[in-house]
């Protein structure tokens, strides 16, 4: 982006910031409240406080990629790792329900 001067710069560094204060305010009030609709309705702590990390980090992640691009393809690749190709030579293993993603399938071509 080109800005004529540095009023402008700092304007819009002002706003994205803003933004992101609002993106964070919001997300701990959906956070908050899953968590004591969770306890509401009797659900115990540990499965209220690991459903909300998931939420948290389904919500971090487009704001990180958004601030930082190389943490996007860091993402991609830990996707990639989590993700562990395992095929029986005709298709996806029943065993694994990860193996349905298709990431590796076919890497023993290359060789």
């Amino acid at each position: 982006m080109n800005y004529p001067t540095v009023d402008q710069f700092r304007k819009d560094q002002n706003f994205r910031s803003g933004l992101l204060l609002f993106a964070l305010v919001v997300t701990v009030f959906l956070i908050v409240g899953m968590v004591g609709a969770f306890v509401w309705f009797n659900v115990s702590w540990f499965i209220a406080v690991l459903a909300a990390l998931g939420v948290f980090g389904v919500c971090a992640i487009p704001v990180l990629v958004w601030n930082n691009p190389k943490y996007g393809f860091y993402t991609l690749f830990f996707g990639t790792m989590v993700f562990e190709g395992v095929t029986n030579g005709y298709g996806a293993s029943s065993i694994i329900p990860t193996s349905y993603v298709p990431f590796f399938w076919n890497l023993n071509n290359l060789g």
